[in-house]
């Protein structure tokens, strides 16, 4: 399984819509569908709602040097002073360790008592037309809604760039974009 260090860009809903879904999260009691694979199935458990104080969007927690961290939109955290996670009911607060304006990401450290477990990442070793016609696909609380998981397939490159057809809402900004 590899993970594509991609976001989706997309502009992030209010905070205020965002925070009243909170309270109809319930983590623990979710029942992914029996329809998804293994890895949608890991996505959907490493998919967190990232709220600040300026925005709400989503990200993907993985795991480096034994730390868990979690993968998203720069300007989702962009002119924030405090950055939080929901994980269900739990609001966790997470510190800011490095952000690109120019690639639009941002990566948030994870507190180590937080219990929660992350991708192991995988680089992905083929680009071009190799990857031309892939199936992906990402989690996120795009609009407002509790977690979805969106399919679609990558449709080309240029410029440095993976072109994907799928499904992009608000609120789904910093999702990562995985392949199977």
């Amino acid at each position: 399984m590899n993970i594509l260090l991609l976001l989706l860009c997309m502009s992030s809903t209010s905070l205020s819509s965002e925070v009243s879904t909170i309270g109809r999260e319930i983590e623990s009691s979710i029942q992914v569908h029996n329809a998804l694979n293994r890895t949608e199935k890991k996505t959907r458990k490493s998919s967190f709602r990232v709220i600040t104080n300026t925005s709400v969007g989503s990200g993907t927690s993985f795991e480096l040097c034994d730390k868990t961290l979690i993968f998203t939109a720069q300007h989702v955290v962009e002119g924030s002073t405090n950055t939080y996670i929901s994980k269900g009911l739990e609001i966790i607060e997470v510190k800011q360790v490095y952000k690109d304006e120019k690639n639009d990401f941002a990566i948030l450290r994870v507190p180590d008592d937080a219990n929660i477990d992350g991708f192991k990442l995988n680089i992905l070793k083929k680009f071009g037309d190799d990857i031309v016609g892939e199936k992906v696909h990402y989690s996120g609380f795009p609009n407002g809604h509790d977690k979805l998981t969106i399919h679609g397939v990558i449709v080309g490159h240029e410029r440095n760039h993976i072109l994907v057809q799928a499904f992009g809402w608000f609120g789904a900004s910093g999702s990562g974009l995985f392949d199977s």
